[in-house]
């Protein structure tokens, strides 16, 4: 772990200890040295291949070299399995190892491949990342299912042949490894392995077992617009990357509304009894907060959104109204109150600026359209529901609304969900995130639109507010 990309993710693990404030280390030292042993490796292995070159020059007539180029098996689908393959049922034991740094939706995709082993007749799977040495999990020397660029040398080897987009299944007959390029991609490596690879009946033996043959798959991510995902019919998830924390304001432990310009953060902080706000402004590129305004006697900010140099802050429950707060974004002052022409309530409310207009949700999933003087347009009815889950922020950008929502009741899936319409109103589709069970106590707070790209934000009340930049996948 000599390297910058790996400690990233082991930074931003620690920095979700509030006795933590800073983390530094010599990343451009670190870069250098691996840079430097990288072009000494390459000189070396020059100098060995060339010894190697001149013996067989002197012991050998020249063969003819062959033209034939190396080809990556198609997948398929044998009717006989070879008595040589990965063996699941009986033998050895099987661990999968799965990459330290995996955001949720991924450790849980890992954890439910073993749990699809297991149901389906298999010997009971390990499932641990490659930095636990818990002794009751790990079996030394076992057979492993590596998914994503872990600590063995096979996966690390495996990541760096593929290109930007791709993935890869490698099966042999101690390993099987699955990896993409980045997170999404090993997330559809994933989903390649358990729906066209492991699901197959023909893998079973005339002995009993069931082995995958070894072979080589290789395969690209989709390139798909929300649109053409809906149009599947197959449900969504959301890949959440965590890019930061916000910090808290003592005294105003409640955090409700927030939205971005593209340059900040703006987040409300509210009083437990509702009856103050205090605004704090963080920078993007550097996630540390530059400023908070004086406690405003606005109520709260049930949900916030950037209008040309202002903020408006809804109000919240049993006080929702037409009206909004609104706060000069420079200097965080309180400018007083303007309405939403129309009968319809704002509970939460974005702007887009590529349309001009502001899309608002009004009840359920059914919202309104105000132009970009807060006239109002249309009424877009929906009667599209999220499980009984309780509605949260809400976002857009040129083509998409996002509404989103928390699993209050936190089953025994803990999942939160985004509902997805188009302008007109027309449900797309509704992508769930599957947290592991180190989520359990967080809660959806709000979306930003920063820079055309979707980000939300989760509260843990115990370690604080954190960030996610929103991907989705076919699920």
């Amino acid at each position: 772990y000599a390297n910058t990309d790996s400690i990233i993710p082991i930074k931003n693990r620690l920095m979700r200890y509030t006795q933590i404030r800073e983390i530094s280390y010599p990343s451009e030292l670190m870069d250098n040295v691996n840079e430097n042993i990288r072009k000494i490796s390459v000189l070396l292995l020059a100098g060995l291949l060339a010894g190697c070159t001149s013996q067989v020059e002197q012991t050998q007539a020249p063969t003819q070299e062959s033209t034939e180029p190396v080809q990556i098996p198609v997948p398929t689908t044998q009717q006989v399995p070879p008595e040589n393959g990965f063996e699941l049922l009986g033998g050895e034991p099987v661990s999968i190892v799965y990459e330290y740094g995996f955001v949720d939706q991924m450790v849980y995709e890992c954890k439910q491949l073993g749990v699809q082993i297991t149901t389906e007749g298999y010997e009971p799977i390990a499932v641990y990342n490659d930095w636990e040495e818990d002794e009751k999990k790990v079996v030394h020397d076992a057979k492993e299912i590596l998914v994503g660029n872990t600590n063995r040398k096979a996966s690390r080897e495996l990541v760096q042949s593929l290109e930007d987009g791709s993935f890869a299944v490698k099966i042999t007959e101690k390993q099987i490894l699955i990896a993409g390029k980045d997170q999404m991609a090993t997330h559809y490596a994933l989903r390649y392995f358990r729906d066209e690879i492991l699901k197959s009946p023909e893998r079973y033996t005339a002995a009993g077992t069931y082995q995958i043959p070894t072979a080589d798959y290789v395969g690209q991510v989709p390139d798909m617009t929300l649109e053409e995902m809906a149009a599947t019919g197959e449900p969504l998830v959301m890949i959440c990357y965590e890019v930061g924390r916000l910090d808290g304001i003592n005294g105003y432990a409640r955090v409700e509304g927030g939205c971005s310009d593209g340059k900040y953060i703006y987040q409300s902080h509210d009083t437990p009894d509702l009856s103050k706000v205090i605004i704090s402004k963080t920078e993007i590129a550097t996630m540390k907060r530059v400023a908070e305004s004086e406690p405003m006697d606005v109520a709260t900010a049930d949900d916030m959104t950037w209008y040309n140099g202002e903020l408006f802050l809804c109000k919240p429950g049993n006080r929702m109204t037409t009206e909004v707060a609104v706060v000069d974004a420079e200097t965080l002052e309180f400018k007083g109150y303007r309405k939403f022409t129309g009968e319809y309530n704002t509970p939460t409310v974005h702007y887009e600026t590529t349309k001009d207009q502001f899309v608002a949700r009004v009840s359920g999933t059914s919202m309104a359209i105000y132009d970009g003087q807060m006239n109002y347009i249309k009424f877009m009815q929906s009667s599209e529901t999220a499980d009984n889950m309780t509605g949260q922020g809400m976002a857009a950008d040129e083509n998409y609304i996002y509404q989103n929502w928390w699993d209050e009741l936190r089953r025994e899936q803990v999942h939160d969900a985004i509902t997805i319409f188009d302008w007109d109103g027309n449900f797309l589709a509704k992508a769930t995130a599957y947290w592991d069970n180190g989520m359990a106590d967080m809660e959806p707070k709000t979306l930003y639109n920063i820079n055309g790209e979707l980000y939300g934000m989760w509260i843990d009340w115990a370690q604080g507010m954190f960030v996610y930049k929103i991907e989705f996948a076919l699920a």
